[in-house]
């Protein structure tokens, strides 16, 4: 079990922080270490969406969406500790430096995050969407195909299903469950919550970041009024903090509270440094928030281009625009696949 649970953390640890370091500008460090792993995330999303969707479509097996998916976020590792070897001591000093230069607001922000936390994985919360959302996981690796079974009756379907079908995030999970060898409820319910609760904070931190001109202090206020806001929004079954803290697991959880925050993070560090690689990350974000839900297709292009005609306008750029509604692209084509196949 030991060696399956470091296989599940090279998967979901590791690699993302990698694969992020792609996106590192030569000598620069005064960026939170933290963003790396949540722009390689999305990459492994944006890409794991573009090469599962044919293969679904084709009846392939998951076997073979775990090869390829496998053998390109490996190249991608490999390519990131090739051009980053040299400063990968720099990176471990910086990450200490910004651990110990942390105010006690910091340190309060963190253990409340951990507290939420550590109870959804150690407590158990029964939701009636699981009975699709995990049980397709499952369906997936016993029978090693996607999407292409009811995980309802058993019976394979004649017609895929279009409200599902474009968001293959239980194929997701079933991936990683073949990476682990850990049984896909296990991951969903007990090891995902611990990386997905967290970095719907981490998403949080960096877009306080940058409205509070990077105070440490204000950032931790900040996440502190986040956390309270999320443990007490149980007034509804329907809220972004009930989603965060009872079924995070499930793609619609992880797009309402960690991609759709991301697209102010990340679109604030696409604007303020109009690099191509900052496009690039954005455009694989709105492919990701289709990947996790069928409403991440139009929710995320909607949230993106108010935010980028906003900016556009105070920035006095048509460029911020114009790259913005290129991102917004797959969102369109996913939209039209979704309005041909229902």
């Amino acid at each position: 079990m030991i060696l399956k649970l470091i296989l599940f953390c090279i998967a979901m640890l590791v690699m993302p922080f990698m694969v992020g370091m792609l996106y590192m500008e030569k000598e620069q460090f005064e960026e939170p270490i933290v963003l790396r792993y949540l722009q390689g995330i999305v990459t492994i999303w944006g890409i794991f969406q573009i090469v599962a969707i044919p293969l679904i479509f084709m009846r392939e097996r998951l076997t073979l969406l775990t090869g390829i998916i496998g053998g390109i976020v490996c190249a991608l590792c490999l390519l990131s500790l090739i051009l980053n070897f040299k400063r990968i001591p720099y990176i471990i000093m910086e990450l200490l430096r910004q651990i110990k230069s942390m105010p006690w607001q910091m340190w309060v922000a963190v253990l409340l995050v951990l507290l939420q936390t550590v109870l959804l994985v150690r407590y158990c919360h029964i939701d009636d969407d699981d009975a699709f959302y995990v049980a397709s996981s499952v369906t997936a690796v016993k029978t090693d195909t996607i999407f292409s079974i009811n995980p309802y009756t058993g019976a394979v379907y004649n017609v895929l299903p279009a409200r599902y079908v474009l968001a293959p995030f239980p194929a997701f999970i079933a991936v990683i469950s073949q990476v682990s060898g850990i049984h896909s409820t296990i991951i969903a319910h007990t090891l995902l919550p611990a990386i997905l609760i967290p970095l719907s904070y981490i998403v949080f931190g960096l877009v306080g970041s940058r409205i509070l001109k990077r105070d440490k202090r204000m950032i931790g206020y900040f996440l502190m009024l986040v956390s309270a806001v999320q443990l007490f929004s149980g007034y509804s079954v329907y809220t972004p903090g009930v989603f965060l803290l009872t079924r995070i697991w499930q793609g619609k959880a992880v797009l309402t509270n960690v991609l759709l925050p991301a697209v102010f993070c990340l679109g604030l560090v696409a604007y303020e440094k109009r690099l191509k690689r900052n496009w690039i990350v954005l455009l694989l974000l709105m492919l990701a928030s289709c990947m996790v839900s069928s409403m991440g297709v139009f929710l995320a292009a909607m949230t993106l281009g108010i935010f980028a005609l906003i900016n556009g306008i105070a920035n006095k750029s048509f460029k911020i625009v114009f790259y913005s509604f290129l991102c917004c692209i797959p969102n369109l084509i996913y939209a039209g696949i979704y309005l041909f196949i229902k």
